[in-house]
């Protein structure tokens, strides 16, 4: 996870390498094998978005599954409607990429990254931004679209558990139908390399900002402080409705299934009902709804907390080597010497 969050971010080491080999040029005392590790992370971030564009081909099984749920449990969720904010969402992104981003990249850049190489890396920067952001963006719609599908099918098994004329058959097919969502949910993790760096650009983007943010406060430079800030604010709310997204739809397909469940009375029920109400209940149990990324990070809301407790070590450690730099005989740093103006993103 330490390794794809130090790649995920492609243009910031691309602009800090350039940066300092810009310094290098004009002052003295800048390490080479700086340099020289800066030129391996960004190779290395290159061959990350090969391997995100290769996992593209899993969308095509992901939207098999989504049919062949439809087209075996879609009589099951007749009543289903998609929320405003989900249909809204997808457009939103569009006027993001092709009209907000290109404004923030354009006055990042041009205005307040005063350097030679701010030209070169327009591009790269805008194809960053645009890239997590319809990765977030994908991800949060379908977690909201899954959330919505299980609160209809489990509406629906509620209200045939209590009127008692569910039988072992019409059970059987909500497990089946249950299955199926699950199925669907371990998809939101089919394509851990995206997930991955889209997590590992957020932390680094929440590190930076933060780092940026409280050392032109200090400086009293206006002007970045409010992009820093702007840009913090964003990446801090995108992280959490990554993570409550993913955790409230596992928590809809867990409890909201195995309450009525549970709280239905045995007395009365047929062997055949009794057996399918125990599966029904195990496999709940056993196999869990969740969001995985390959097994390296379960997506819940526990994860944005330690999330942040990195984060935090990483602004200690940023903070301390800063207080190092002006303890040193001439070292006197100021708003724009921070590592977000050099590894600006």
């Amino acid at each position: 996870m330490q390794v794809l969050v130090a790649l995920s971010a492609h243009s910031v080491y691309a602009t800090y390498r350039d940066l300092l080999r810009s310094e290098a040029e004009t002052a003295a005392g800048v390490d080479e094998r700086l340099l020289a590790a800066q030129s391996v992370l960004h190779v290395s971030s290159h061959f990350i978005l090969v391997l995100v564009w290769a996992e593209a081909p899993k969308l095509r099984a992901c939207n098999a599954h989504v049919h062949e749920f439809m087209e075996r449990h879609g009589h099951m969720v007749t009543d289903f409607r998609l929320r405003a904010v989900t249909r809204a969402l997808p457009w939103a992104t569009v006027v993001f990429s092709f009209a907000v981003a290109p404004t923030m990249v354009g006055v990042w850049c041009m205005v307040i990254l005063k350097s030679e190489t701010r030209y070169k890396h327009i591009l790269s920067h805008l194809f960053q931004i645009v890239f997590v952001t319809n990765s977030f963006c994908s991800f949060v719609v379908c977690c909201m679209i899954l959330h919505d599908l299980a609160s209809c099918l489990a509406g629906k098994l509620t209200r045939e558990l209590s009127s008692g004329r569910m039988t072992a058959s019409r059970l059987e097919e909500f497990r089946l139908a249950w299955l199926s969502l699950r199925h669907l949910v371990g998809d939101l993790g089919a394509m851990p390399v995206t997930g991955l760096a889209m997590l590992g650009y957020l932390l680094v983007m929440i590190t930076l900002s933060g780092y940026q943010t409280v050392v032109s406060y200090a400086n009293d430079y206006a002007i970045l402080f409010a992009s820093s800030l702007t840009l913090l604010t964003l990446c801090q709310s995108s992280l959490i409705i990554l993570c409550d997204g993913a955790h409230g739809l596992a928590d809809v397909m867990t409890s909201r299934f195995y309450e009525p469940l549970e709280a239905r009375s045995w007395r009365g029920l047929s062997n055949g009902l009794l057996a399918e109400h125990q599966q029904f209940l195990h496999t709940i149990s056993c196999s869990p709804a969740e969001v995985s990324l390959a097994g390296a990070v379960l997506i819940r809301r526990s994860t944005y907390l330690s999330i942040m407790a990195a984060i935090t070590t990483y602004l200690i450690v940023l903070f301390q080597l800063r207080l190092s730099d002006e303890d040193l005989p001439g070292g006197k740093a100021n708003a724009t010497d921070s590592p977000l103006l050099l590894a600006s993103h």
